[in-house]
Order: C-alpha cells, then sequence, then structure tokens
C-alpha cells in the first residue's frame, strides 16, 4: 500500500533507486510481477472455465442428448455468478487481504472443476458452471486492485497488460479441444482442478499477504483526503457508477453472448470444426491484443472516446456475424469484436478508477459488473431458443448488434462524478 508521506527529493530518490513514479526499483519489478501472474491466474481461470466453453459444450452436450438452449443456461448462470458474487470478493480483502481472496477463489474453482469432471446430469453441469463462475469472481476485481497499487502513471496500461491474459487463454481453446479429442472432456476437468491447485495456487502467494485499510480505519490516519477517494456508498449515488455499470453490461452482452455458440453455429454454416474452434481462439487473442493497445494509449487519450469507438466497432462485428459465408468474413468479425471487446475490458476498470479512486476500487469495481448479472442470465438461453425457433441465429446476432449500438450514446454521457465535500466529514 502506498505511504501517504511526504516524498523524498529528487537527489534522494537517485541515491535510493526510486524511479519518476515514486516507486523503487524493487517495488517496479514487483509490481510487473504481479501483472505476470494476473496473466497466469486469467489463462488458468477464465481460460478453461469461460473462454473453452464453446469447445467443451459441443462434445458434452451431444453425449447427453440435450437441448444446446436448455444446457446454455448452465454458462449464463456461470457468467452471472462470477458478477454477483466479485463485489462480495472484493469486501472480503480487508478481511481476509488480497493473497487470502485470491486462495479462496482457486480453491472453489479447483473444486468446481473436480465436480464437472463427475459430471451425470443437466443440473449437475449448472451447479458445476455456478461454482465456476463463484471462483472466477474473485479473479475478476482482486488481481486489478493489487495492481491499482502499484501503478500510478502507467495504470492503465498496466491493467491492459494484465487483461491480455484473458486473450492469451485463447490458445487454451485448441489445446482443450485436442485433449477433448484424446482423452475426453472428464479427463480435461480433472487436469484443470490439479492445475489450480498446483499452478494457481503458489502464483496466488505472489500477491500483497496484507489487507489494505478500510476507508472508515484510514481516514483518522490519513490526513486530508485524495481529491477522488470516493467510499462504495459515495459512488452508488453517483450518476457516473450507474453509466458504468450499464455500459459494462452492454460491452457483455453483444460479444459474449456468442461464446457459447460459435462453434456450433460456425459448423451449421459450413465452416469446419477447426476452424470454428480457431475462431474462438482468434477472438480472444485478439481481445488481448486490444486490451494491450488499449493500456498503452488510455493513459494519453480521453478515455470515452476510446470507449465510444469501441463500442462502434463491436456493434457492427456482431451485426457482421448474422452474413459471415466465407473465411475472410470471419477473419474480419474475429479481429473486430475481439479487438473491441478486448479494449473495452481495461477501460472500465481504469475509469473507476479514474472517477472513484483505489481505496475501495475492488468492491466498488465488483458492483459496476453486479448489475449485469440480472440482466445477463437469461441471454444465452434465449438465443437458442431463438435460433430452435427460427431456425437460425441471424436473428440474434441482428438484435444484440442493436443492443451494442444503445450503448454509445450511454459511452457519450460518461463524465467525473462529484460528491459533496459535506458527505466525507
Amino acid at each position: 500500500m502506498r505511504s501517504h508521506a511526504q516524498p523524498p527529493s529528487p537527489s534522494s530518490q537517485i541515491a535510493s533507486g526510486i524511479d519518476r513514479h515514486g516507486q523503487t526499483r524493487c517495488d517496479a519489478i514487483y509490481g510487473w510481477c504481479l501483472v505476470a501472474a494476473t496473466i497466469a491466474l486469467f489463462c488458468l481461470s477464465c481460460g478453461v472455465a469461460y473462454y473453452s466453453f464453446g469447445v467443451y459444450f459441443e462434445p458434452i452436450v451431444r453425449s447427453y442428448g440435450w437441448s444446446p438452449a436448455h444446457a446454455a443456461i448452465a454458462f449464463a448462470i456461470m457468467q452471472s455468478a462470477a458478477y454477483a458474487t466479485s463485489p462480495i470478493w472484493g469486501a472480503l480483502i480487508h478481511r481476509l487481504g488480497i493473497r487470502g481472496v485470491l486462495l479462496g477463489g482457486t480453491a472453489v474453482l479447483a473444486l468446481a472443476f473436480f465436480g464437472l469432471s463427475k459430471l451425470q446430469s443437466l443440473s449437475g453441469l449448472i451447479l458445476g458452471c455456478g461454482l465456476a463462475g463463484v471462483g472466477i469472481g474473485a479473479f475478476l476485481t482482486v488481481p486489478l486492485a493489487a495492481i491499482g497499487e502499484w501503478f500510478e502513471d502507467r495504470r492503465s496500461l498496466a491493467t491492459g497488460i494484465a487483461l491480455s491474459g484473458f486473450g492469451l487463454s485463447a490458445f487454451m481453446a485448441p489445446l482443450v479441444n485436442l485433449a477433448i479429442a484424446t482423452y475426453g472432456w472428464r479427463m480435461v476437468f480433472s487436469v484443470a482442478a490439479f492445475a489450480m491447485i498446483l499452478i494457481a495456487g503458489p502464483l496466488c502467494l505472489l500477491f500483497p499477504r496484507r489487507t489494505p485499510v478500510a476507508p472508515a480505519e484510514a481516514a483518522p490516519n490519513a490526513g486530508p483526503v485524495d481529491e477522488v477517494d470516493f467510499t462504495a456508498k459515495e459512488a452508488l449515488s453517483t450518476p457516473a457508477f450507474w453509466r458504468l455499470a450499464g455500459l459494462f453490461l452492454l460491452s457483455t452482452v453483444g460479444v459474449t453472448a456468442i461464446y457459447p455458440f460459435v462453434v456450433i453455429y460456425l459448423e451449421g454454416i459450413g465452416f469446419q470444426r477447426s476452424l470454428a474452434v480457431f475462431s474462438v481462439s482468434g477472438l480472444t487473442a485478439c481481445a488481448g491484443l486490444g486490451s494491450i493497445l488499449c493500456g498503452l494509449f488510455a493513459d494519453r487519450i480521453d478515455k470515452k472516446r476510446i470507449a465510444i469507438v469501441a463500442f462502434v466497432v463491436q456493434a457492427s462485428a456482431v451485426a457482421l456475424l448474422a452474413f459471415v459465408t466465407e473465411p475472410w468474413q470471419l477473419a474480419v468479425f474475429v479481429i473486430a469484436a475481439g479487438g473491441s471487446a478486448g479494449a473495452l475490458m481495461p477501460l472500465i476498470p481504469a475509469l473507476v478508477a479514474d472517477y472513484f479512486g483505489m481505496r475501495s476500487f475492488a468492491l466498488i469495481l465488483g458492483m459496476v459488473y453486479a448489475p449485469a448479472m440480472v440482466f445477463w442470465l437469461p441471454i444465452p438461453s434465449v438465443v437458442g431458443w431463438s435460433a430452435e425457433y427460427s431456425g437460425s441465429f441471424t436473428p440474434a446476432w441482428l438484435a444484440l448488434g442493436a443492443l451494442t449500438f444503445a450503448s454509445i450514446a450511454l459511452a457519450a454521457r460518461l463524465k467525473p462524478p462529484v460528491v459533496a465535500r459535506a458527505m466525507r466529514l
């Protein structure tokens, strides 16, 4: 945690190895180690549970003869559980510390993967995916809180690079597909459970053990309150919070509603399974690249402008999917949809940090994520039922594209919040 003491003079900074950002060289190295660990944790957790869902979804559905629309409920519950529990995990930071929360999320994910390896029923799939969502919820905000404490001027860049772990998890999809073809999906989940314990567990130990000071405890000792230093209660009272929550919700609807069905859809319109699986990898790889590029520019360019451009590209890409017939068109969709989704990933946390400060960052970011739970829950099933009723995914893709376009007007109204000074006294 950063100290509020007076910074040392430039000469003493040079002598002690403190850079112009107020960090010692060891602190800077440690900060980038946290970024690297976060990338690995995203790959291990979301790479299997979330971004490879479309890969193992198809063989599971085929094995049991379930309706894709009914089985897609599991994906919706996993997504909703992640968003619903992320503020809970964020609040637990002040009791368990960052390291303790991440270890808890790791244990829950390991248990979920082990349960899915023993899957026997649709209810078991829903329960296992829901439990996986609870575990993922710990990784959505808590590592970013640790990174935010170590970076100030380069916070967007560090966050963008960390969130590229979602893109790097693209490489998990073809590996999962190959493993399923060779060993079966049950073995894949068993290995994933052990990987969470043997690999993710030690990575969590790299994060700080100490608990960040809660706002109420810090106030008597922190001196003057920083200009941007909101409590969760204050954040909830601002229009900026609800606009960010709405933008996050709309940013997840367009592309993520496609993930459970993309392999089935592309195979259904004539693409080979290998290309369909590669498109999943392409989406997440482009998302990782989009996160890094956004991080590079978000510290220099108005984040609102970046958000508007990203939503325009994403809405157009989702609508384009309805008309894809050739590989080059699929490539355009993958680059545009993945890149824009990736650009939005670090923007929301960066805007939360800019608007509300870092003291309650994990809790406020989790609260920004949480409203998506209510809206997101029926979306995958609605998409599946729409396809079954109409015989085509085209109406669903066009509707999702139109819904994403609605976010542009909301992004244009973003502005920093103002809280009456009296509320802080």
